[in-house]
Order: structure tokens, then C-alpha cells, then sequence
């Protein structure tokens, strides 16, 4: 269908983000504040994903060894935590770019993919980490109050928790925003992510978490309910960044920037005649 082409769907997604201005700057930080802080953040977050791998991999013996390796890499949360990492990631690369531009005085282009890709993350990351804790310490705390781990429970609380707090800091200081359409790819992650935890499953006889197991009347509930949490909170993320916009304002945008100090330029140059 033409209203779903890839095309028309990644100019919706991008639709009203001047890239790369609102993905590099913020109403209370300088742009180079901003970047400096997230790639702090991409370091932190990077260490974090290592020390939840040396646990997964030093666990048990060597056929239950292998069981928590590929385990690892099939786990909602990681998977989560990765995404975020590579959002931060990307946008201390687009903060740096936006920085050296401004200082040549230059131009600074940001491909579609590259737009596209970024919308992306942003929009998986605002919707899922929400869905990731909820479930998290409603459903699987156990996990967590069982632990006598201290780096298990340190992991814990930084993907269950830390990663929101920053989802949301993101939201209040940055000037990205989401748009209706990015319900659709929120949506097809999900669905690709139960056939990845299914291949899992199909592997090692075992689930990634026990509440996907199918076979248990649970299933029947806990498939439809993800979905309609993930719809929730995406409508309550898009309504949190209408009122953030609506609060604090919403710059025009880098070319409306651009053509003002253009014209105050162009005034000076005329008084100066």
C-alpha cells in the first residue's frame, strides 16, 4: 500500500524534527553541554551492558554456560538497553558534527536514513523502556528480590529504572518529538521480537522470560496486554511531548535560525553603509 511505502512512512516518522537541530540541542543546554553529557551517558551505558554480560556468561556450568549466552542476547531488557545506548550514541556523533559545523560556519546535512534511523531509536526507546519497567517489578521481581548479587541487583536497577529516568530526561531537556505514525514500527518490534524469543524457545527448549510460553493460560492475556501497554504508553510519550511543547516552547527550528541570524547579519551590514 502507497500509504505505508518506506518512503512515505519515513517522512512521517521525521515529520516536524528539523534535523539536526532539535536532535543536538535543548531549550536548557548548550549544544555542546548536551553532547558531552550523552557521551558520558554512552559510556556508562556501554559499561553497564558489559558488566550484565560478564554475569550471563560466568554463570553455572558449561552446557548451562551457553544456555545464559545466547540468553543474553535474546533478553527484552538488553536488547532495550542496547537501543538506548546507540540513541545516545548517535546523537553525541550528530552533536559533534553540529558543533565543528557551527564553528566553520557552515552547513551540516543529515541524510534521510540517518534522520529515519534516529527517529527510530528515539521513538522505540520512549515507548518501550515505560513497558520495560512496569512489567519488570509488577511481574518479574521476584528475580531481583531473590538476588544476593550486588552487581546482579546494581544491573537490575540501572536497566529497570536508571534507563527511564534518562528516557525522560531526554524528553524534558531535548526537542525531539514523536509522531502518530511511529506507533507502526513500536508495534512491528514487538512482533519481531516474540518470533526472536520463539526462536529462542525452538533452540534451547527453554523461554526467555516465562510469561511468552504460549502453552500456559497466561499466554492468553500477557500476548494482547504487551501490545495494548505498548499503544498506552506510546500515546502517553507523543501527549508528554505536546505538553513539554506546549510548557517550556518549541524552537522553529534550524533553517528558521539560520534565516534570522542571515537577516540580523544582512541588517548590520546595511547600517554599516
Amino acid at each position: 500500500m502507497a500509504a505505508l511505502s518506506p518512503k512515505r512512512m519515513s517522512r512521517k516518522l521525521v515529520a516536524g524534527i528539523t534535523y539536526p537541530h532539535d536532535a543536538v540541542t535543548s531549550n536548557f543546554l548548550s549544544a555542546t553541554t548536551l553532547m558531552a553529557w550523552r557521551a558520558f551517558l554512552t559510556v556508562v551505558f556501554l559499561a553497564v551492558l558489559i558488566l550484565a554480560m560478564v554475569r550471563w556468561f560466568s554463570k553455572g556450568d558449561s552446557i548451562y554456560d551457553l544456555q545464559c549466552m545466547s540468553r543474553a542476547f535474546f533478553m527484552f531488557t538488553h536488547l532495550n538497553h542496547f537501543g538506548l545506548m546507540c540513541y545516545l550514541g548517535m546523537s553525541t556523533y550528530l552533536g559533534y558534527r553540529f558543533t565543528r559545523a557551527v564553528a566553520a560556519q557552515r552547513d551540516m546535512d543529515v541524510s534521510n536514513v540517518t534522520a529515519t534511523i534516529h527517529s527510530l531509536l528515539y521513538t522505540f526507546n520512549c515507548t518501550n523502556h515505560p513497558i520495560v519497567v512496569v512489567v519488570y517489578w509488577l511481574f518479574l521481581s521476584d528475580n531481583f528480590t531473590k538476588s544476593t548479587s550486588t552487581p546482579g541487583r546494581f544491573v537490575s536497577v540501572f536497566m529497570h529504572g536508571v534507563t527511564l529516568v534518562i528516557v525522560l530526561l531526554e524528553i524534558s531537556y531535548g526537542r525531539m518529538r514523536m509522531n502518530w505514525i511511529g506507533i507502526v514500527p513500536v508495534l512491528v518490534l514487538l512482533v519481531l521480537y516474540t518470533c526472536w524469543a520463539i526462536i529462542y524457545h525452538a533452540i534451547g527448549d527453554a523461554w526467555v522470560y516465562s510469561f511468552l510460553d504460549y502453552t500456559k493460560p497466561a499466554a492468553a492475556y500477557m500476548y494482547p496486554g504487551v501490545l495494548v501497554a505498548a499503544i498506552v504508553f506510546f500515546c502517553i510519550m507523543v501527549l508528554v511531548h505536546r505538553l513539554r511543547d506546549a510548557v517550556v516552547g518549541r524552537s522553529d527550528g534550524y533553517e528558521a535560525n539560520k534565516e534570522v541570524e542571515l537577516s540580523a547579519t544582512r541588517l548590520n551590514a546595511s547600517d554599516n553603509v
